[in-house]
């Protein structure tokens, strides 16, 4: 469970600088909240792990789902894999890791 949390925080960190990246690169004022959004939900559920893990394993799968989808149609749309192929592939393994720990008995 602790390295679970650790691979939550990182990615919710990666989440934020992303949104911030794309904020400052393009001047995108969605690229930066969503990054916040996500971002914070994402650390949320880190945090949430601790103190209802149900929870908080919950959440982080259902934002990790919903960036899966979000990623996936970006790069269908653009054919680019930086960011969102990059952003796609994080997502997937992170719904995948969530999935595992959700379904862990």
């Amino acid at each position: 469970m602790f390295v679970f949390k650790i691979f939550l925080i990182l990615y919710g960190f990666l989440l934020l600088v992303g949104g911030y990246l794309g904020y400052a690169k393009a001047h995108s004022k969605i690229s930066l909240m969503m990054g916040i959004a996500s971002g914070l939900l994402i650390l949320i559920s880190a945090y949430l792990l601790g103190v209802n893990l149900q929870a908080g394993q919950i959440l982080a799968t259902v934002v990790s789902g919903l960036l899966t989808v979000v990623f996936l149609m970006r790069v269908l749309k653009v054919h680019t894999m930086m960011p969102s192929g990059m952003l796609l592939v994080m997502s997937v393994v992170m719904l995948l890791l969530c999935l595992k720990e959700l379904l862990r008995k």
